[in-house]
């Protein structure tokens, strides 16, 4: 083998470990995209039993930031809405999601005090939630509140939420302005879809 052909060789071997350097270095400066967190295991079987006809179990209580008492009553939901919504659980779990009901039912003094905060444009009984035809959804990314806005995935997150409800017929409020990405109501047609009066009291509440 004479002298040229061997600084050929080492030539065209220099090029080749540079193409795979390159590789790997643009590999590494571009972001992963995380598969979603995937719910536990028996998450499916949960909420499977949910959408059977029984009555649905009481969500635990719990307070907002001000330390008032937030309403996750599923019991206190319009009747059909309440599998409505448990169906879009169950189609975000089937996509890795795990849902949480922030909110469903909202009182009318409690919609009052958020008005007059500027936390909400509807006065008591302008809202759904006082129908309890609405609900604020959030996302558990292994078993923890995700609630930062500006994660990717809080906000993939919330862009298959609106996905998915509006194929099953909801309205999301990620459409709004401003958006309210974690809010979804029932498409009223008629104003008989309405509770002609507020639900009674939840037992966790006076």
């Amino acid at each position: 083998m004479d002298k040229m052909q061997i600084n050929n060789e080492r030539h065209s071997s220099l090029i080749l470990l540079g193409v795979l350097a390159s590789g790997l270095i643009t590999a590494a400066l571009i972001p992963s995209r995380r598969r979603p967190s995937a719910p536990p295991a028996d998450y499916a079987r949960r909420i499977a039993a949910r959408l059977d006809p029984e009555p649905l179990a009481p969500a635990p209580p719990t307070l907002d930031v001000a330390g008032n008492p937030v309403d996750r009553d599923w019991t206190r939901l319009a009747p059909g809405f309440g599998p409505v919504l448990l169906k879009l659980f169950a189609r975000m779990a089937a996509l890795g999601y795990d849902l949480v009901l922030l909110e469903g039912y909202r009182s009318p003094e409690r919609q009052t005090r958020l008005a007059e905060a500027g936390r909400s444009p509807a006065t008591a009984m302008r809202s759904l939630h006082q129908h309890g035809l609405a609900a604020d959804l959030g996302f558990l990314r292994d078993g923890r509140p995700a609630g930062d806005a500006t994660d990717p995935w809080v906000q993939e997150a919330y862009q298959a939420l609106g996905r998915e409800a509006e194929q099953l017929g909801l309205v999301w409020g990620g459409r709004w302005t401003p958006a309210d990405s974690g809010h979804v109501q029932a498409a009223l047609a008629c104003p008989g879809c309405l509770w002609k009066t507020p639900p009674d009291p939840s037992p966790e509440f006076p």
